[in-house]
């Protein structure tokens, strides 16, 4: 994954078939059809690269995210507009990035007929979800899944629930600092058990990602909310466990701000460093936002900055979170 340390794991055929029928299945209830062109964005390192013939017969086309510049966007828009049903697949914040740009530059999509777009790897943001909905006038679906299990969870109509994937794998929700099982509503650790995976079976997996569900203690059905990986997770004032992406979306409506960090710091106090320009209206709304989020009693400091110490994100707002 992109986090923590790499890791093989083997599967054996039936699992590998097992992760084809899955995703064959979730994707038709989302209007992705075998056979469907579509574009897929990732970061096309070596081991993934696929010869010619297989891109051929599996009718994708490859953009890689260290590729994706204003003209890749612009090339990908004209390719769009002559390509009607194409499924759009990949990285949330790579398609929300062509999102941005396109509305930045007031870029003309109505002619647009895409299959479906369905955002995988990293979070969605509810404010993204319903901009890309008005944007290319189709579903937007979020899938959540890794290499190891294959598909864990889809959200099958936009703005719904993620439905786990229950009938290959066996989800539990455990507390933050024990095994026991968390309360309905309550955030938990993702751990999955894979018995279909022979080769080499993963019994109460600790995916690092969070989670809620309103399901009872024991195998989960249904995610509530995907709150992502926990090292992108943090505790605000009043002891509430916060996702990177809240912030984000209590962010996205200041359109000159290119950029920010937080730093979470002792005593619950926080550092938040922005590029762009605000308005003295905005910086009180951002502050007020920011309270909102943190906690009334938080110590907040907003600092302007020109550039930003760390940068390890892609996409129009960047957050790192430090503990």
């Amino acid at each position: 994954g992109s986090t923590g340390n790499p890791m093989i794991g083997d599967q054996d055929p039936d699992k590998r078939r097992r992760v084809v029928c899955d995703l064959i299945y979730s994707h038709s209830l989302v209007d992705w059809k075998l056979g469907n062109r579509y574009i897929f964005i990732r970061n096309w390192a070596e081991n993934y690269k696929q010869s010619r013939i297989k891109i051929i017969a599996k009718n994708f086309v490859p953009i890689s995210i260290s590729h994706l510049n204003d003209e890749k966007i612009i090339w990908l828009v004209k390719y769009l507009k002559k390509h009607p049903k194409t499924v759009l697949f990949g990285y949330s914040s790579s398609i929300v990035r062509i999102k941005n740009y396109i509305i930045e530059k007031k870029i003309n999509v109505s002619s647009i007929k895409l299959s479906t777009i369905v955002c995988d790897s990293d979070e969605l943001p509810e404010g993204d979800r319903r901009e890309l909905e008005k944007l290319f006038r189709c579903r937007v679906a979020n899938r959540y899944d890794n290499e190891e299990n294959g598909l864990i969870a889809i959200s099958h109509y936009s703005g719904d629930s993620f439905h786990v994937n229950y009938p290959s794998l066996h989800v539990e929700l455990l507390k933050l600092n024990s095994n026991e099982h968390v309360k309905p509503g309550e955030v938990g650790r993702i751990v999955i058990t894979d018995l279909y995976s022979k080769a080499m079976p993963l019994i109460r997996y600790d995916t690092g990602d969070l989670a809620i569900s309103d399901d009872k203690e024991g195998r989960i059905k249904e995610f509530k909310q995907l709150f992502g990986r926990k090292s992108c997770a943090f505790f605000t004032y009043d002891n509430r466990l916060v996702s990177s992406v809240a912030l984000s979306a209590a962010m996205e409506v200041f359109q000159n701000m290119s950029r920010y960090q937080l730093l979470v710091c002792a005593n619950y106090s926080y550092i938040f460093n922005y590029v762009g320009t605000l308005t003295l209206v905005e910086m009180n709304d951002l502050l007020k936002r920011l309270n909102s989020l943190l906690g009334k009693e938080a110590k907040i400091v907003i600092n302007k900055v020109d550039v930003l110490k760390e940068n390890n994100f892609t996409g129009k707002f960047e957050t790192i979170v430090k503990g």
